[in-house]
């Protein structure tokens, strides 16, 4: 409730404004109950029924821009799903990654969506562009995922990339529901994964989306994801996309393991928790067999 509360005060005092918002809204409700009585009497003399309602649409809309305008003016500190992709999207839009100015939670607060929230599980990271002229036309994240479920020696040698990890991240193409192939990016979880780990995974995931995309190759730091994208458009069309997807995931862990570092250090500076998110990370935790760590 106090982060909440915390952009509404002027003075660093909180308790001030809880106890003035019962008093407000009095004074609120007072003014709305004498409106409504003059309005009622200058409308019994009138003859047209367009005038109540078009009252009542000014109103309602009024009312909503207001509480519009006080969901915009909240600036919440702690990371959830799309709050997290912005960040990651400024560090590697970044020209100099050793200092990286990211967006403080104030100026990340403009661009968050409140009508339409993208991210019922991380889905805002998958891509569906069936009519798009670019190789990568669906990209699907899974987040959380069952290893039971991904058993395969393809997979596991993947897995073996991340021995070092409380996470992992497999890539698979599918053939989706309506015959386009996909690029599958199944993010798994340790049994001993924190809050770290979990936020590393998401920074990977993170890293793949955004590659799937135009990378501008004049920024010396992004030309792994330049050699990503262009490996993740080979994986659409190759025979066996499998030693590509390896490949990916080698290029794409060493940036990570590089680069991860920063970015956590950045956004403390910008005053984003970093103790704790809400990521909506999916319920399926794992246990890495010992042949996968060789």
């Amino acid at each position: 409730m106090c982060m909440l509360v915390n952009p509404f005060v002027c003075v660093c005092v909180c308790a001030d404004v809880s106890a003035k918002d019962s008093s407000q809204e009095t004074a609120v409700n007072l003014i709305a109950l004498v409106l409504s009585l003059a309005l009622v009497s200058l409308l019994d003399h009138t003859h047209t029924s367009a005038i109540p309602f078009l009252l009542f649409v000014f109103c309602s809309f009024l009312h909503i821009k207001c509480n519009y305008n006080a969901c915009r003016s909240i600036h919440l500190p702690t990371l959830n799903p799309r709050r997290y992709q912005l960040l990651v999207r400024d560090f590697l839009s970044s020209e100099l990654y050793s200092h990286v100015d990211l967006r403080t939670p104030s100026q990340i607060a403009s661009d968050e969506d409140l009508l339409i929230f993208p991210w019922p599980s991380t889905q805002d990271l998958s891509i569906f562009r069936p009519f798009a002229r670019t190789p990568i036309r669906t990209f699907v994240v899974r987040v959380g995922e069952e290893v039971s479920s991904l058993h395969t020696s393809h997979v596991t040698e993947q897995i073996s990339i991340f021995h070092q990890e409380n996470y992992a991240i497999t890539i698979t193409r599918e053939v989706g529901w309506l015959g386009d192939t996909r690029i599958v990016v199944d993010v798994l979880l340790s049994n001993h994964s924190s809050t770290t780990d979990e936020l590393k995974a998401l920074f990977h995931a993170t890293l793949l989306r955004v590659s799937c995309d135009t990378i501008n190759q004049s920024t010396v730091w992004l030309r792994p994801l330049h050699i990503i994208h262009t490996k993740l458009s080979e994986i659409v069309s190759a025979s066996d996309p499998m030693p590509l997807a390896k490949e990916v995931l080698q290029i794409s862990h060493n940036f990570v393991c590089t680069q991860f570092e920063v970015f956590i250090r950045s956004m403390e500076e910008k005053c984003w928790v970093t103790s704790r998110h809400h990521c909506l990370i999916g319920q399926w935790t794992s246990e890495w067999s010992s042949h996968w760590s060789r």
